[in-house]
């Protein structure tokens, strides 16, 4: 369970940076098309590094990333897999 929870934070962390553009500081190649970390990855790294501050209003902002997402996906699927 608290692997879990530490999953997630890290996951939180790491959309929040990359929805407040902070996630090029790890990025090691110049690829500015598509996403090249993973946020569980940026997460890791900022809780690490601590240096790069993530603002409560970017936590919200992943918050409501995560939530429009869930909004559009195709939970379906989801069933089918679980019964």
């Amino acid at each position: 369970m608290l692997a879990a929870l530490a999953n997630w934070l890290h996951y939180m962390l790491g959309l929040a940076a990359e929805l407040a553009g902070k996630h090029r500081l790890f990025q090691a190649n110049s690829l500015k098309t598509r996403r090249v970390l993973s946020f569980n990855y940026l997460g890791k790294r900022l809780c690490r590094l601590a240096r790069v501050g993530i603002s409560t209003e970017e936590i919200q902002a992943a918050v409501r990333q995560l939530l429009e997402w869930a909004s559009v996906f195709d939970w379906s699927n989801v069933r089918k897999v679980i019964a």
